[in-house]
């Protein structure tokens, strides 16, 4: 959801604000991920003020099987209901922490008039402006040939005086889908570009004749924090980073930023500013970006951001598969291998797993994934051999030759066996750490040698961010020897 206004009729004041703890939790749930959008607006004319807060609450749609099901307003009700529990308490922040009573809603609350998400906005002291129309034109959708209200406006008590008219524009409900943007179930795109059934919803109207104030001198502050999952060592960057001030307030003197780990000084953009941090640890953190102006007066952006371990770190869980059963690191060149096997009775899917290399202590990869493909049949083998290995290895019965990449391997490297799916299915290393020349343990190291799995490991190590020992699971054949690829 987003905002679009006239700078020619309104200003902004301060930044836009989304829910925080309980009344956020309703937005959260069930695939919602739509919290309401709040920005505080002033007129250019006379400085008359208001909050603008922008909803879509949950569809009646993709019912559940069980719980909150159709009970005779539509399916997810009981959250929606939540929801409008939630936002009358997000409006009464607004309202408390800025002095400004003044608050429209509006938006797809996903239903009707009489039901009870309305009911429960209404009982708050916020009034359905939609009443203030005939009946016979207060709808905004028509479903089997029936018209309702989906669509709402919802004023504050003092915003309510205020209101000077209301009004839904009929451009999309009662004109038929065949003309709308989608291409299911037609022979042709009728689409024009015309107002008429650029949705399915008809867009809600409301005149507001403000009363004069003051204009507040309060900075704002935006930016583009991306929405995505984050994870351990990855590194997020926030950019498009701007300030703005109403006219004749104190200039902005200085942007900071907080990741929630530590604070840096920002420069004053000019233009888009952006800055970068890498999270070393998981958890949730508080991103908090801060603008003050000469009076003091400061403006915060804040974002929850959450932090889960490396993917490598995610161990796959499902039945065993794939194993590494020989790694060669010869003492010259290009001579490596890694030889993968299918210890199982079934034939397994090779398209299904990828190989990486994670190098020199990192828990990102150091190159794109090998992705495999074919099938291998049962207790077969497959080998990813450096193309420019000797001819002992590039020839041996079944060698995927690879110039680079996973076979750029180091005695210091981890590698794994991933699902596509996401899961390490087998390792050899640690990811994470960086043991310095060579894995080692009980006089068996990985510089320079070939090894072996032994012959009783038939399950993939998939704790690839533990120790990683191998003498635990692997026997060294020595120094350049080759001959061992393809047999156990």
């Amino acid at each position: 959801m987003d905002i679009i206004y006239k700078p020619a009729r309104v200003t902004k004041i301060g930044n836009a604000q989304l829910p925080t703890g309980a009344d956020l939790v309703p937005f959260s749930a069930s695939g919602t991920n739509r919290p309401p959008l709040a920005q505080r607006f002033a007129s250019v004319a006379n400085g008359g003020g208001f909050w603008f807060v922008i909803n879509h609450f949950k569809s009646k749609g993709s019912c559940p099987t069980s719980g909150d099901v159709d009970l005779g307003q539509g399916c997810w009700n009981t959250l929606r209901t939540q929801q409008a529990t939630a936002l009358n308490g997000f409006v009464n922040t607004l309202r408390s922490s800025s002095g400004e009573n003044d608050v429209l809603m509006m938006g797809d609350f996903n239903n009707y008039l009489q039901e009870q998400p309305s009911t429960t906005m209404q009982g708050a002291g916020h009034e359905s402006l939609l009443l203030r129309m005939p009946a016979a034109n207060r709808y905004t959708y028509v479903f089997g040939g029936e018209t309702g209200a989906l669509d709402h406006a919802y004023a504050s008590v003092s915003l309510g005086a205020q209101v000077s008219d209301v009004n839904v524009w009929h451009i999309n409900g009662d004109e038929p889908p065949i003309f709308d943007y989608n291409t299911e179930f037609k022979t042709d795109d009728r689409w024009a570009a015309t107002p008429f059934r650029s949705s399915d919803h008809d867009p809600v109207m409301v005149g507001l004749n403000l009363s004069a104030d003051s204009v507040p001198c309060i900075p704002s502050i935006s930016a583009n924090v991306p929405a995505v999952g984050l994870r351990q060592g990855q590194v997020l960057t926030v950019n498009q980073i701007t300030t703005g001030l109403s006219a004749g307030c104190p200039a902005i003197q200085s942007l900071a930023i907080n990741w929630g780990t530590s604070s840096v000084s920002l420069s004053l953009p000019t233009t888009a500013t952006q800055t970068s941090n890498t999270y070393t640890t998981t958890g949730s953190f508080t991103l908090t970006l801060s603008v003050t102006d000469a009076s003091s007066t400061v403006s915060t952006l804040t974002r929850v951001i959450t932090v889960d371990m490396p993917a490598v770190c995610i161990a796959d869980t499902s039945p065993a598969s794939l194993i590494f059963t020989e790694y060669i690191e010869a003492s010259f060149g290009n001579n490596k291998a890694l030889e993968i096997h299918n210890p199982t009775a079934g034939t397994v899917t090779l398209s299904d797993f990828i190989v990486r290399i994670y190098t020199n202590g990192s828990v990102n990869p150091g190159s794109s994934p090998y992705q495999l493909t074919g099938t291998l049949a049962p207790l077969g083998f497959v080998n990813i051999v450096h193309s420019s290995a000797v001819g002992t290895l590039t020839n041996t019965v079944g060698a995927i030759l690879v110039n680079g990449g996973v076979v750029n391997f180091n005695g210091d490297d981890a590698v794994t066996i991933e699902r596509v799916s996401g899961g390490v299915v087998d390792r050899i290393g640690q990811a994470g750490f960086d043991p310095g020349d060579f894995w080692s343990g009980s006089a068996i190291s990985t510089r320079d040698r070939t090894l072996r799995r032994k012959a009783t490991v038939t399950a993939g190590d998939t704790a690839a961010c533990t120790v990683f020992d191998p003498s635990l699971q692997w026997d060294s054949a020595g120094m350049d020897i080759f001959t061992g690829l393809g047999t156990r």
